[in-house]
């Protein structure tokens, strides 16, 4: 009689591993969303047309008028599709990754990782996790930024997310989806490396001696992933400027691929141009991961 071949044992623990992982990943996007969504939007706005706007304030000032608090979620549904998608496949290929360098390093554990060697396997899942975020990035500033891509035109109205989609399908293909995906590169690789390794510092530094990760209290998750998210943003913001205006910009008719882009914004407004909106981005950076990671670590549990 036919009996189908054993499956080994090591790999239904990965897949178990990779599973929770995924799931994380995914309550983790929500919770990310749900945090700091407003200021995602008042980022990209301000990313992508500085003439309109001189701060934080006038920005959140004039979408309150003209939009209202709708405004300051517009892009909701495709930042939720970018936060569980970009997470779940990040975190997942993040423990796989760890996995990878334990196995170079020779270590017993993954708990047992350095600190340094959790920021490479997060700067190694990051090049997986960008082929996902990419194109949803872009979907989802091109939504923000809607109100001003229409009166920068002078006609048109606003569009869903999907009709989106459909336009940047049309006009430029496939290979329009993943326009920015340079400057997403650019700031995913090495900004994971940062934001896992931040996390992890944090998290040792606080583990009390003679314990582990896993006795740590909520709070510690919260503070370490928010720490991560701010480490994660402040030398990769330029990266992101870029992005923004790459994926919204070719809408409004200006097509520029990154290193054009990146020189444009240093000799019109100089480093200051570079991190153009980074308050609301750090003001963002620590609910929002905090949340993220006690998001992931919470669903961790409960499938344990």
């Amino acid at each position: 009689m036919f009996r189908p071949a054993a499956t080994s044992p090591g790999l239904v623990d990965q897949l178990v591993g990779a599973s929770k992982d995924l799931a994380g990943g995914c309550a983790g996007g929500v919770g990310c969303v749900l945090a700091g969504q407003p200021f995602d939007t008042v980022k990209v706005k301000i990313q992508t047309f500085p003439n309109l706007y001189k701060n934080v304030f006038s920005c959140l000032g004039i979408v309150m008028r003209r939009e209202g608090v709708q405004g300051l979620y517009a892009g909701s549904v495709p930042a939720l599709a970018v936060n569980v998608g970009e997470n779940a496949v990040l975190f997942m290929c993040y423990g796989q990754c760890q996995k990878v360098v334990q196995n170079f390093y020779g270590v017993k554990e993954t708990s047992q990782l350095t600190v340094l060697q959790n920021a490479t396997a997060g700067s190694l899942a990051a090049v997986f996790s960008s082929l996902v975020v990419g194109p949803l990035e872009l979907i989802k500033s091109r939504r923000q930024a809607q109100a001003e891509i229409v009166r920068s035109r002078g006609y048109g109205k606003s569009r869903t997310p999907f009709q989106i989609t459909g336009d940047v399908l049309r006009s430029e293909g496939v290979r329009g989806l993943f326009r920015g995906l340079t400057s997403t590169l650019a700031r995913e690789v090495p900004g994971n490396f940062f934001f896992f390794g931040g996390n992890s510092l944090v998290k040792s530094a606080l583990t009390p001696a003679g314990k582990t990760e896993s006795d740590l209290s909520d709070w510690v998750f919260i503070v370490a992933g928010g720490c991560g998210g701010v480490a994660f943003w402040l030398p990769t913001y330029p990266a992101d400027v870029v992005k923004s205006r790459h994926q919204v910009n070719v809408a409004a008719g200006k097509p520029k691929n990154f290193f054009s882009g990146f020189m444009e914004i240093w000799r019109m407004e100089g480093m200051r141009g570079l991190y153009r909106g980074i308050t609301p981005a750090l003001v963002r950076a620590f609910p929002a991961n905090g949340a993220l990671f006690y998001s992931v670590e919470l669903t961790r549990r409960i499938l344990e």
